[in-house]
């Protein structure tokens, strides 16, 4: 089923036989992709061949970061920076020639030009460029007007920039590198816009954009420039498989532009050097007009806030920082990047080198790209690239001490590198029942988590902070519901059976309201006392029921415990609790409590809890870390919120953005809210979907508690695309905010909004937003 509704079928039936054969293809189609290129290789002595294969930093580092973390100071003045700062030249160099030899190895030449990782780019790294025998590198027109400092800067020409901090050459043009700048409008255009067009129609106008910028007769050569992420377009393209249609039509035009002599492409390195065969001439590198200095940033704003400057980004490069200098300090020698590998029969040689590798690999760019909040994986959990980065500096320190060991020296402590980030928390869905049944209480993930969730939740101790630390007695819960009970896994970070005969508990502790009548808003509550987290200034729930696992005994006893009102605890005779676990070296425990012992009704009555781990009868860790977990809502004090949308572009224009489709009238796409609440997918995009209601205006209703921060904005494109940051207000642009009134005369909010009206500053409303607040109904 696509996304126009339409249904395929296989021809083939599925089988054995039809993924063997498929996996030949692939095979036979990635064992050829080098092969290919080789082929179509254009060199330069003789001008003949048809694309040029540039090389990039050999594990894809923002090259300039390397460098110097500090250079993000010119394009980020007011983020915080790494401190001390990452500064290791000489692995910015490494990368670079690192990536030169893999390359001639290949293709049997040296590379002319480099794409840095992200078009990142910086008056440092020249001489670096220019040492390795590299003639040219490429970024974003952004980077040229903030180098040249205007909105305008002329992009239909090269320019060069040198190792130097002068103006001019300085007598020395061998540090001299040519530097292509792309033209944005049209790249993007190709990559985020003609996906929704008929490939003739986006050919032609492209080309015709192309020829519109074409000088007068006998006027200077111009070049223009169109880079971008290949890989990620063409699968968008609807309606023509991998977007052949267009690229056919866009051949087409551009060969018979060359015949006519109106276009005529090239490539870079033969713009440089010249082509008689094509009668392109020369345009050497020394006589480009010359930026100076240079701007130090990407191709993604013209900076590196994608990589470095939120905490997580910035602990990340104290990690790697501290894995280099130990690293330096082992006094391993650094391996020549432009030597082959050792072979692994030279063990201490190899080791050194895999020690080398593995921190080079630690400085490649996409772990950075992942932390942080402004990029999100379609999955919505960046945990594994996380995992995967801090899994090259233990594999560093790994191979360091094998080569130390064999040397006589002292080893490298190992730091602990604790998580940055973890995978994000899951909203209850609802109760157990017969397709997914509650989970058997035997203090054990079998055959694993999944018998938790779904239809049940789970969070993590540290979920409302950017690092985890091991020292945290709670690892992660799960929790779930049934008609019977409410049930809790406490997953630890820790042997539990090692608490056995300790002065050591975990609880989970509720509150208790019993609704009589929702409409009259009477209810009946027991005696509770405040609850503050350990570190918190403020109580997150009144605790009136602890069920209680102590393991002060020779084997955990299984507790009910009901609030005297004054911040103690009485203990019930009876109960009919159960809990399964800590088995032998075991770090679950799992409880089943029903709601019999917790005087609630489920659904209807609202329920919030925290666990804690406790030591002497003090809490030293509790989860949620400083909110308490709220499973059902308390009806009574809801306050009923209505979001209305404008989508029909009439105040501001939306335009087709990224791979998702726009709503009417201008497509078939829905639009979603999305925020940072459980109702509102817990910021996973383009999951809760609202209803049209007419002249392009779109609603959903919600109910939340009185005084909650609602954090939303809105997306536009298909339930196919959940947990994928695309449409209007695509992530990571600014956050609306409302603050759901404490006034009990309010009972409902009218919210209407104006897809594509950008709050002024993050967390508050848009200029158009207008919100109306009544006690009935609006």
């Amino acid at each position: 089923l696509n996304r126009d509704g339409e249904i395929y079928t296989l021809a083939v039936p599925p089988s054995e036989a039809l993924a063997r054969d498929l996996l030949i293809e692939g095979h036979k189609i990635v064992r050829n992709v080098i092969p290919i290129h080789q082929k179509l290789f254009y060199d330069v002595p003789s001008g003949t061949g048809q694309v040029e294969v540039t090389t990039t930093p050999m594990y894809h580092p923002i090259l300039p970061l390397i460098y110097d973390t500090d250079s993000m100071g010119q394009s980020q003045p007011y983020d915080a920076r790494p401190a001390p700062a990452f500064s290791y030249p000489e692995d910015a160099e490494a990368q670079v020639l690192r990536a030169t030899r893999y390359y001639e190895d290949v293709f049997g030449v040296p590379p002319r030009g480099i794409w840095c990782g992200e078009g990142s780019v910086a008056e440092a790294i020249v001489p670096i460029l220019a040492e390795a025998g590299l003639e040219w590198t490429a970024t974003d027109e952004s980077v040229l007007a903030k180098s040249l400092g205007t909105d305008s800067p002329a992009l239909l020409k090269p320019y060069r920039v040198d190792g130097d901090t002068e103006v001019g050459h300085a007598g020395d043009t061998a540090d001299n590198v040519m530097i292509i700048f792309r033209d944005s409008h049209l790249s993007d255009r190709m990559g985020f816009e003609y996906w929704h067009w008929i490939g003739e129609d986006a050919a032609q106008n492209f080309y015709d954009d192309v020829t519109s910028r074409a000088p007068g007769l006998g006027g200077e050569d111009r070049l223009l420039t169109v880079i971008l992420d290949g890989e990620n377009a063409w699968e968008a393209y609807k309606h023509e498989h991998d977007a052949k249609g267009f690229h056919h039509a866009l051949y087409q035009k551009l060969s018979e532009g060359y015949e006519t002599g109106e276009v005529v492409t090239v490539t870079t390195s033969e713009y440089i050097h010249g082509n008689p065969s094509r009668a392109i001439a020369p345009h050497p590198v020394a006589e480009q007009a010359e930026i100076e200095p240079l701007w130090a940033g990407s191709w993604i704003g013209a900076n590196f806030a994608t990589w470095i400057g939120e905490a997580e980004e910035n602990k990340a490069w104290g990690y790697l920082r501290e894995a280099r200098a130990d690293l330096a300090a082992s006094g391993l020698p650094r391996p020549n990047p432009l030597a082959a590998p050792p072979s692994p029969s030279n063990a201490l040689q190899h080791a050194i080198f895999q020690a080398y590798e593995l921190m080079y690999a630690a400085e490649g760019s996409d772990w950075f790209w992942w932390y942080g909040v402004d990029q999100t994986t379609p999955s919505n959990d960046d945990s594994p690239f996380d995992r995967a980065f801090r899994s090259q500096l233990q594999g560093m320190y790994e191979y360091a001490n094998e080569a130390l060991t064999m040397l006589g020296d002292p080893i490298l402590p190992i730091p602990e590198f604790a998580p940055l980030i973890q995978a994000k928390p899951k909203a209850l869905e609802g109760p157990y029942n017969a397709d997914f049944p509650a989970p058997t209480i035997d203090g054990a993930f079998l055959p694993s988590e999944v018998e938790w969730s779904p239809p049940g939740g789970f969070f993590f101790d540290s979920d409302s902070s950017t690092a985890i630390s091991y020292a945290d007695d709670i690892g992660a819960v799960y929790y779930g519901y049934d008609s019977e009970a409410f049930y809790v896994a406490i997953q630890a970070n820790e042997d539990l059976q090692s608490k056995t005969g300790t002065p050591y508990s975990l609880a989970v502790i509720t509150g208790h309201k019993h609704i009589l009548d929702p409409d009259l808003g009477t209810f009946e509550s027991d005696p509770s006392h405040a609850f503050t987290p350990p570190g918190e200034p403020l109580a997150s729930l009144d605790a009136a029921r602890r069920v209680r696992l102590d393991f002060s005994g020779n084997a955990p006893e299984l507790k009910l415990e009901y609030s005297d009102g004054s911040g103690g605890w009485i203990s019930q005779a009876t109960h009919n609790l159960s809990a399964g676990g800590p088995q032998f070296g075991g770090m679950v425990v799992e409880l089943r409590i029903p709601w019999a012992d917790l005087g609630l009704t489920p659904v209807s009555d609202p329920l919030s809890f925290h666990v804690l781990a406790i030591e002497d009868e003090t809490v030293i860790d509790a989860a949620p870390s400083f909110k308490a977990r709220r499973v059902f809502d308390d009806v009574t004090n809801l306050v009923y919120v209505t979001f209305e949308v404008d989508a029909s572009g009439v105040d501001i224009p939306i335009a087709p953005i990224g791979f998702m489709e726009p709503p009417p009238p201008l497509g078939s796409g829905t639009v979603f809210i999305v925020g940072k609440q459980d109702k509102l997918g817990d910021w996973i995009p383009n999951k809760i979907s609202m209803t049209y209601t007419d002249q392009g205006r779109w609603r959903a209703t919600f109910g939340f508690p009185r005084g909650e921060v609602i954090q939303y904005k809105y997306t536009v494109g298909t339930s196919t695309f959940e947990g994928q940051w695309a449409g209007t207000e695509e992530f990571p642009f600014t956050n609306r905010q409302l603050v759901i009134s404490e006034d009990p005369e309010v009972g409902y909010i009218l919210v209407q909004d104006v897809l594509g009206d950008d709050p002024p500053q993050e967390n508050s409303l848009g200029s158009m937003t207008i919100v109306s607040e009544s006690a009935e109904a609006p």
